[in-house]
C-alpha cells in the first residue's frame, strides 16, 4: 500500500511509517529515507547526492571503483590502490602482469 504526502510524493508502507520502520529505502551514507530517484550501487541504495567518492567527494554518476565497501572515483582509486606501468607510469586497469620485479 502507498500513501500520498500531499507534496506529490508517494511513500511505500515502510517509509510512510519511517520512525516505526526505519529499514525501508534508507540511504547508505546519510541513513535517511529515499523518496524518488536513487542510485543502487554496491548492493545498497543511495541518494543521488550521497553517492560520492570517499576522497574527493565528487558525485559518482558513471564509472566508480570500490575498496573496503567504500566508493571511489577512478582517479582517486588508482592514486591510492592502483598499479602503474613501470615505463610510462600510467595506471593499469584490469589484469596486471609483473615481470622482472616490475609492474
Amino acid at each position: 500500500p502507498t500513501q500520498s504526502t500531499g507534496q506529490n510524493m508517494v511513500l511505500c508502507g515502510g517509509c510512510r511509517g519511517y520512525k516505526a520502520a526505519p529499514h525501508c529505502h534508507l540511504c547508505k551514507l546519510c541513513d535517511q529515507p529515499i523518496v524518488g530517484t536513487r542510485i543502487y550501487a554496491m548492493d545498497r541504495e543511495w541518494h543521488l547526492n550521497c553517492f560520492k567518492c570517499k576522497v574527493c567527494s565528487r558525485s559518482l554518476t558513471g564509472e566508480y571503483m570500490c575498496m573496503d565497501s567504500q566508493p571511489y572515483c577512478e582517479e582517486d582509486y588508482f592514486k591510492l590502490f592502483g598499479k602503474s606501468c613501470y615505463i610510462c607510469s600510467q595506471p593499469i586497469s584490469g589484469k596486471v602482469l609483473q615481470a622482472g620485479g616490475h609492474t
